[in-house]
């Protein structure tokens, strides 16, 4: 009798359709040829994991954890043993780079995921000059062109030190289905450039904004179209200021 990974190409496709991503995961850990193979399916061809929250979040190792509220997924990408664990089953991958194994299942996840997400979470402690990954955003930006789809999730939150660590993560979130977008220093007395966030598409369309820094480089006409809004600035001219004082008493009247 022929092992699974004989089988027709077309019997294989039918047959991962009618899985759950569970499943999927289970066949993907059989061989590498396998793997390959659910790895290179057409998205139409995968199931709707149908997560609730998907969250990635980068220190000295990566972490990643995602799922519905009845069962959660965590995955633990460690660089100092180069291994991987799986809700705290540990697996040691000798010839193999972490990062690219850890970026490689992130894309895997978003494959499955078709519906909207309640959150996604996207925290990266690392110091812009003290990198345990380096090339996180390259590749990460990377993978994200070959996936070549919007993440759709409701809340969108993010964790960085500078403008470009949100901006490798923001344009890829559609802002379509996205209402709350959270930005998060790694400390809360930074300053953040923000010029390049506030011309984005998902910026001008989400519902409730929430920015924990002090905002640098932007307008005052970039913050006054939402309904709640959480945004710290180092000072505000007498300009602006009597600028949100006429949009405010217009929103009153309205």
């Amino acid at each position: 009798m022929s092992s699974i990974i004989e089988m027709p190409e077309l019997v294989l496709e039918n047959i991962i359709e009618f899985l759950d991503f569970r499943s999927v995961l289970t066949l993907r850990q059989v061989c590498r040829d396998f793997r390959n193979f659910i790895d290179d399916l057409n998205d139409l061809k995968l199931p709707d994991s149908k997560f609730s929250s998907i969250s990635w979040i980068v220190k000295n190792d990566i972490r990643m954890k995602f799922g519905t509220d009845g069962r959660l997924y965590r995955f633990v990408y460690s660089k100092s043993d180069n291994s991987r664990s799986l809700n705290g089953k540990k697996a040691v991958l000798e010839n193999s780079n972490i990062l690219d194994v850890a970026i490689r299942d992130l894309e895997f996840v978003l494959k499955f995921q078709k519906s909207t997400l309640r959150e996604f979470h996207f925290l990266d402690h690392q110091l812009s000059n003290n990198l345990t990954f380096p090339n996180l955003h390259v590749k990460l930006g990377s993978m994200f062109k070959k996936l070549n789809r919007k993440i759709k999730t409701g809340v969108l939150s993010m964790e960085s030190d500078s403008q470009s660590g949100f901006m490798s993560i923001l344009p890829i979130a559609d802002a379509e289905t996205l209402e709350t977008l959270a930005l998060f220093p790694l400390d809360v007395n930074m300053d953040i450039e923000m010029d390049e966030i506030v011309k984005t598409e998902q910026w001008r369309k989400a519902k409730y904004i929430f920015c924990n820094f002090y905002a640098l480089n932007m307008k005052v006409e970039d913050m006054c179209d939402f309904p709640r809004l959480y945004l710290k600035w180092l000072s505000i001219s007498a300009r602006d200021l009597d600028f949100l004082k006429k949009v405010l008493n217009i929103k009153l009247k309205n």
